[in-house]
């Protein structure tokens, strides 16, 4: 299975789109489901050669792990087309959190839907980029 899945790796970001401007999203994920699950982002993101990700936010401790949450958000929507959108360079500006009802899934949430909107209607379709 490990080579099926670095195989389609490979070919995937073998080429990958930019973004074509810079842009800021502010995103806010909200459930009732089992529990209420709640989070804020506010990312920004400008062309850049290649993906990069910069985090100036100071999380609480226990809120760790929410931050690898919100760079998979960002990959996972880069990375959900046939052709990646991986010319940007992303910053994680702003955060909102609540003790009781913030989670991994509503940051990851937060983070894609954000990102979403960043590249909506903001990719540099050609050419696209070859890695080096």
């Amino acid at each position: 299975m490990r080579e099926i899945l670095r195989s389609w790796a490979e070919r995937k970001l073998n080429r990958y789109y930019a973004i074509e401007r810079p842009a800021q999203a502010n995103e806010v994920w909200q459930r009732q489901t089992n529990g209420q699950m709640y989070a804020r982002v506010v990312l920004s993101a400008r062309p850049a050669e290649s993906f990069s990700f910069r985090c100036q936010v100071t999380w609480p401790d226990k809120a760790a792990s929410f931050e690898q949450a919100v760079l998979d958000g960002i990959l996972d929507a880069l990375c959900a087309r046939f052709m990646p959108v991986l010319g940007a360079a992303f910053v994680l500006e702003d955060i909102r959190l609540d003790e009781r009802t913030s989670t991994v899934i509503a940051f990851y949430m937060a983070a894609r839907q954000a990102t979403e909107k960043i590249i909506k209607g903001n990719i540099q379709v050609f050419p696209p980029t070859e890695p080096n």
